[in-house]
This record gives structure tokens, sequence and C-alpha cells, in this order.
């Protein structure tokens, strides 16, 4: 995934291509259009990306897991790129990974194509341990979600998407 969309103004440079798909699918699913979300080649090569969009007019965000690595992105990008810390957002603003904006029901239901499944960590925690491959399931979702597929998340999910789709719009 290259940098795409680049008549877009407001662009959240995010750190994996699963949090690409995600993000789009979250657009789709409250038709919002607002955000250009780039995939910035993991934690350490985010500024780049970010820089690079800058440097073509772009108004740029940063959005991480909130995790041991958005920390340490949050530290390289005030430190070393002088960009402030307003433009530094996290996915959650709990502990975790875009998964764990699904309640569990939805992610098994819609993500893992399995209402049956069984577990007790969190959604980003089950991805690891049974080894799933993060990017086909995220790009799995947002292929449903562009077929026209009716998708009725919850109540958690939906605030969850919502809130984050706005936070991320109020840096604009």
């Amino acid at each position: 995934a290259g940098i795409s969309a680049l008549d877009k103004v407001n662009n959240a440079v995010v750190e994996g291509p699963s949090d690409v798909y995600y993000l789009n699918a979250f657009k789709k699913i409250i038709s919002k259009d607002s955000v250009n979300f780039i995939f910035g080649g993991g934690c350490g090569n985010m500024p780049y990306v970010g820089t690079i969009l800058h440097g073509w007019g772009g108004k740029v965000i940063y959005l991480y897991d909130n995790d041991q690595g958005k920390k340490d992105g949050e530290k390289n990008l005030q430190d070393n790129w002088l960009v402030t810390k307003d433009l530094i957002l996290s996915v959650l603003n709990t502990a975790g990974s875009i998964e764990d904006i699904f309640s569990p029901s939805d992610f098994k239901k819609f993500v893992l194509g399995d209402e049956n499944k069984t577990y007790t960590e969190t959604n980003s925690a089950h991805v690891k341990k049974a080894k799933l491959d993060k990017v086909l399931i995220a790009k799995k979702f947002l292929e449903i979600c562009q077929n026209g597929t009716t998708i009725s998340l919850d109540k958690t999910t939906m605030g969850n998407i919502t809130k984050l789709i706005e936070n991320i719009e109020k840096k604009f």
C-alpha cells in the first residue's frame, strides 16, 4: 500500500496495514469520509511518511495502538520530529490494539466468522495467541463492509468506532 488519495487534506498515519483496513471499514460503517488513513510502515517509519505528507501540504496526525510502541513512537516524534503531543492519538483510551474496538461477540461474529469461538483474553491477545493473520482478517472484514453486507454491530463496538472517528476528526 503506497501513499494514495492525496486529494485528501486530512491524513492519519497508522502503524500497520490491518489498521488501514479496519479504519476504512469503520469509515464505511458510519458513512464518514473526511480522513485518509495511510500505512506508516510500522512504528519507526511513521514519521518519515508523515513528513512527506506534510511536505505535500497535507495535515497529519499519528495513530497508534495503545501499547509500548505508542510510548516509543510518541517519544521519537516529539524528540526527533518536533511533532506536538496533540497530533498523536491512540485507537483506544484503554490499553489495546485496533481489534479491541470490537466487543468480543462482534469480533467473533464479523471478523473471525465464528460466533461460537470461546476465549477469555482480549481480541488482540487472541489473534496473537491463535497466530491468526492479522492483516488477512482485517482485509476480509473490510471486504465484507464493501460488498454491501449489512453488519449490525452492537452498542459497545459502535460506540468505540464513533468515538475513535470523532476523536480523529477533531484533530483537523
